[in-house]
């Protein structure tokens, strides 16, 4: 079975990877909102790394955020969100 391309999101095994922009002043002075939401709906909150400013590129993971497990539903993979 072939997975469908997603707009948003990218998948490598149990693993998603997404792009998400932020602002110049969120990247310097940090954040804390929903940045996207989830193929299941749900908004994901995130925070910078306190006191901390973003460099392009730099990714943000998020632990159990992923797809789930192959014969393992009560495990997931992760996300994984590349600052842009």
């Amino acid at each position: 079975m072939k997975a469908i391309p997603h707009a948003s999101f990218e998948r490598s095994g149990s693993d998603l990877l997404t792009t998400v922009k932020i602002t110049l002043s969120e990247a310097l002075l940090g954040f804390g909102r929903i940045l996207l939401n989830h193929l299941d709906g749900r908004g994901i909150h995130m925070a910078s790394p306190p006191e901390k400013p973003i460099r392009p590129g730099q990714a943000i993971v998020l632990r159990g955020e992923g797809m789930p497990v192959y014969k393992k539903s009560d495990e997931r993979g992760n996300l994984y969100v590349v600052l842009d």
